[in-house]
């Protein structure tokens, strides 16, 4: 088979797997505290959330980035299993407060019984429970959870086995295939690839029906209402209903099964569960909401398994794809990102990645994972189960599991003498380990405040933590290296690195391969005021490093795209020989397909490359060897992609200097006598500094900027090359080719017999979100065939791009409006010409915009322009009185290429002017709607309106009627000697 076949083969597969997922939907976003602020419109697809520490951006905007709830924003994902990432949860902020519980447990004598009556919850009930004798019977060491489970609607409240009716049996059923999930008994589970097999664990916990009601009633443990319900998966506005039906938190784990979550009118959603948090548990709405469609029988035997998923969320596991990124940092400092399990490999997909497939680091996926979205629902980690367990002894979890409370709810049998032991530290987060560079201890400061720490990393740094804690408020932090981030006017940050999550949570940033030549400044900014706080400085040891070798990040280009079907974009990198570990990996197109060949010392080509990944669509290509050399890369448009990053570094135990690199853009493309903006800002000194750029544009001209612009005026293809020298005297060069063609070549074909005339070509356009929008006016003849008006894919940010043909354009009247995601084409397309007014509005922060407008239009047509649309002016509000005549005016009113030859009056009472500026008697009171029309000496027109008040005659106040109070105010009028008119009428 083909590699083409093989690719379509993958392909199918994944839309196998996407569409066993769509009978559930759900919403997504980032779990580890940071959560940008999504867009949402109808038909277009929101850019992917990026990771908790973002590394080298954009200047960003905080209100833009920072959700004060970060489970508030979220996009419409029809194959999301559960909607953990809407409930209304701070998971970071709850993972702080389950530390301080736990810490607080492993400080108390009390750590074998935590019963009911030790958190002074005690009831009459409860009390009189205790004298009851422990059976133990219980399995050792085994944690049983009671659970009542609500059932509303008709949909489940029924006895048909056969159809979604939801049977106590059914519900038995899934119970018992879900503690077998747990337990790892399950014998339909699997495969599991050996290399997870070894590290899978299994919770030993049992779930189990209560048998008594909180009243001491008999009870099946299954709660059924007459009445329909929607609405419990809501993070909120629910509450008063949940709590009225809830059996005590404290006591009981409680399901509420529905067919309609959220109350939106879907009944396809799955599921939704609520971490451990005390303050949900003392307000009895901790809880799983669930379909009743999708428990045990009435789904297949993968799917039945979306209920351990959620119950997974209940003992405080996030998604394996936590934060949808994949890095080598996260990988590092895996316990305070992602999952926070550091033997869940980084996933950084949810639905779309499967059977192992690899992540940005070339390892193999653990899409086993029940916390994952998956089509092998299998296992859990033993990290995972490590975390599990430290929130079953957390405050809002350890009642359940006690031998008070299980007497209490019925379940004696389960009662067990034996200890449940737990060292008090695994599981839980802590902060970053590592050897202290720099302490600064009991921080404060006033909203606004601004404060900057200066950071030397010691030789031989594998990598740096900073770390900002022990406050309550919301404090952000932001590092830079050689320079102090810069908050800029529009309230943005220009920072390498950013962190920013809500209050109360620690903030981290992590830097791999720390530069020892320069120092880092740290700034904490008081998004809040705040106190208490300490920021650390630790050297961490990176677990990926071989010991004695170093890292060297030659190159991180993001933002890259393509449409397909051009021509590869081409790359060369020469890594030193002593390079004992060279990788080079395309990842981050999560929104289409590209593929990666590369070649080590020969040419690369689709046929002969030493590696070609050929992953699936939105996967990332990685490329790994084991030692240097010049590699030539091609990425290959297999489909359309955007926001790609090309990342290529090297490890070597070789202590010499390293030589620069020098890059830039493998190919430019521009027309005759247009700027081409050349890039060498990506260029790097892996140990040091660069010190001077040299271009040659290949036609004897030169540089030594490092971003030139340069205008060709011949056609023809040229070999630029750029060089760069270290601040040791080593330099290094790389090429790049330059076509100036007579018409940009991806531009539409230009028809035969047709001239094309460029309108605008502006490049590197940059706004804030909020400021004004651009605009545009351009005038093409009618006759023109083609007109085009666009955005260039590849920006960054998001800019949106409004056309009007022949009349004005706003955000809310718009001819063409192409609203695609950040860095798409937006392109507008016309097949005759007019008056093209443009808007490009900036939805969000935006930069290095490309905007370019042009028509074609045939040899033999009419080259004519449009006549230009005349403006008319029609005021904007009169006011009058009946009986009296009332002045309207036309003023302001022009053609801007002739002149108005007529005016139309509509006054809005049944009566028309064709006066300039007309007198007009309205004969009774009220508000009129009038309008303007003019028309030019071409016959074009125009229309304004305006509003028209009339009040009585005798209405001196202007409050409508005629009373005491106008009497008034005509006595102060005459006192003033103003001039009276006919306004006022006494009869």
């Amino acid at each position: 088979m083909s590699l083409i076949n093989n690719k379509v083969m993958s392909l199918s597969m994944l839309m196998v797997l996407c569409a066993s997922l769509t009978a559930v939907a759900g919403k997504q976003t980032p779990e580890n505290g940071l959560a940008k602020q999504l867009k949402v419109k109808t038909s277009k697809q929101a850019a992917p959330i990026k990771q908790k520490t973002l590394v080298k951006g954009k200047s960003l905007t905080k209100s833009q980035l920072k959700s004060r709830n970060v489970h508030q924003s979220s996009i419409s994902a029809a194959n999301q299993v559960c909607a953990i990432d809407d409930n209304g949860q701070d998971w970071n902020k709850l993972q702080k407060k389950l530390n301080k519980e736990l810490k607080q447990f492993t400080l108390s004598s009390r750590k074998k019984s935590r019963s009911l009556s030790n958190r002074s919850l005690a009831s009459s009930l409860l009390a009189s429970s205790s004298a009851l004798t422990i059976e133990d019977n219980g399995v050792a060491g085994r944690y049983y959870i009671p659970v009542v489970f609500h059932v509303y609607g008709e949909n489940f409240t029924c006895d048909d086995a056969a159809q979604s009716c939801l049977t106590d049996a059914k519900i038995i059923d899934a119970l018992q295939r879900l503690n077998e999930d747990f337990l790892g008994t399950n014998t339909q589970d699997g495969p599991i690839a050996p290399q997870f097999q070894a590290i899978r664990d299994n919770l030993n916990v049992e779930f189990v029906l209560a048998k008594k009601s909180p009243t001491g009633a008999d009870s099946t443990g299954i709660v059924r209402y007459g009445r329909e319900q929607a609405g419990y998966g809501n993070g909120s506005g629910a509450d008063t209903a949940i709590a009225a039906d809830a059996w005590d938190n404290f006591k009981y784990m409680n399901v509420y099964i529905m067919n309609d979550l959220y109350d939106d009118g879907s009944t396809n959603n799955s599921g939704v569960a609520w971490y451990p948090d005390l303050t949900m548990t003392q307000a009895n709405t901790s809880r799983v909401v669930y379909n009743g469609w999708y428990v045990g029988d009435n789904t297949d035997e993968n799917f039945r398994s979306v209920l351990t998923h959620e119950f997974g969320h209940w003992l405080n596991l996030p998604h394996t794809f936590a934060g949808n990124s994949c890095s080598l940092a996260n990988e590092t400092f895996c316990g305070l990102t992602g999952d926070r399990s550091c033997d869940t490999p980084q996933m950084s997909l949810s639905t779309d990645m499967y059977e192992n497939s690899p992540n940005c680091l070339g390892q193999p996926t653990n899409t086993e994972n029940f916390m994952h979205y998956t089509s092998n629902y299998a296992m859990f980690t033993q990290g995972q189960v490590a975390r599990m367990t430290a929130a079953l002894h957390g405050d809002a979890r350890s009642t359940l599991w006690s031998n008070d409370n299980l007497i209490a709810t019925g379940l004696t049998a389960y009662t067990s003498n034996a200890d449940h032991p737990w060292d008090g530290i695994s599981g839980t987060d802590n902060g970053p380990t590592g050897e202290l560079i720099a302490s600064f201890d009991n921080l404060s400061a006033q909203k606004d405040a601004i404060d900057t720490f200066v950071v030397d990393a010691p030789v031989g740094t594998e990598a740096l933590a900073f770390y900002l804690s022990g406050y309550s408020q919301d404090p952000d932090m932001y590092v830079s290296l050689g320079q102090a981030p810069t908050l800029l006017a529009d309230g943005s940050w220009q920072a390498d690195y950013i962190s920013f999550l809500s209050a109360a949570t620690p903030e981290f940033i992590g830097v791999l391969g720390p530069k020892t030549t320069d120092s880092y400044y740290a700034t904490v900014h008081a998004f809040s005021e705040y106190d208490q706080a300490n920021l650390q400085v630790l050297a961490v040891e990176d677990p990926l490093l071989a010991a004695g070798s170093k890292r060297y990040h030659v190159v991180k280009q993001s933002g890259l795209w393509s449409p397909a079907g051009v021509a590869a974009k081409n790359f060369q990198f020469t890594i030193p020989d002593s390079a004992e570990k060279v990788v080079i990996v395309f990842a981050g197109a999560y929104g289409g397909d590209p593929d990666m060949y590369v070649s080590r010392n020969k040419a690369v080509d689709m046929d002969s490359a030493d590696c070609k990944p050929f992953s699936a669509a939105k996967l990332a290509e990685y490329c790994e060897f084991a030692q240097g050399g010049t590699f030539n890369i091609m990425i290959d448009p297999f489909a359309e992609y955007w926001d790609g990053q090309l990342h290529v570094y090297y490890e070597t135990k070789d202590d010499a200097n390293q030589p620069p690199f020098a890059n830039t853009t493998p190919t430019y493309q521009a027309m005759l006598d247009h700027e081409v903006h050349f890039k060498g800002d990506s260029s790097t000194d892996v140990d040091g500094s660069i010190v001077s750029y040299q271009w040659d544009f290949g036609n004897g001209d030169s540089s030594t900027a490092i971003n030139p612009i340069y205008i060709y005026n011949q056609l023809g293809q040229y070999q630029a090359s750029l060089t760069v020298t270290d601040d040791m005297g080593i330099s290094s060069t790389t090429n790049t080719q330059v076509d100036i063609t007579l018409y940009n070549p991806n531009d539409a074909v230009l028809c035969d017999g047709c001239s094309r005339v460029y309108l605008a070509e502006e490049i590197g356009l940059s706004a804030a979100k909020g400021s004004e929008p651009r605009t545009y006016k351009f005038s093409v003849p009618t006759a023109a065939s083609l007109v085009v008006i666009e955005i260039v894919a590849g920006s960054s940010g998001d800019p949106d791009l409004h056309v009007s043909q022949n009349k004005a354009v706003s955000i809310e009247s718009f001819t063409c409006r192409p609203w695609e995601g950040p860095g798409a084409l937006e392109s507008c397309q016309f097949n005759e010409g007019g008056i093209f007014n443009v808007m490009i509005d900036p939805f969000d922060a935006y930069s290095e915009v490309t905007f370019k407008a042009y028509y074609d239009i045939r040899d033999d047509a009419d080259h004519s322009m449009p006549n230009e649309l005349p403006i008319a002016q029609a005021g904007t509000s009169y006011t009058g009185f009946t009986g009296n005549a009332l002045m309207l005016s036309s003023a302001g009113s022009f053609d801007q290429d002739g002149q108005i030859v007529s005016y139309l009056w509509n006054l809005g009472d049944g009566s028309t002017s064709d006066l300039e500026n007309p007198e007009h008697n309205y004969a009774q009171t009220g508000q009129y709607n009038i309008s303007l029309t003019v028309t030019d000496n071409d016959g074009a027109t125009a229309m304004a309106t305006a509003t028209v008040i009339i009040n009585p005659a005798g209405d001196m106040d202007g409050d409508g009627d005629v009373d005491r109070n106008d009497m008034r105010a005509l006595s102060m009028a005459i006192r003033r000697g103003e001039q009276l008119d006919l306004a006022f009428d006494i009869n």
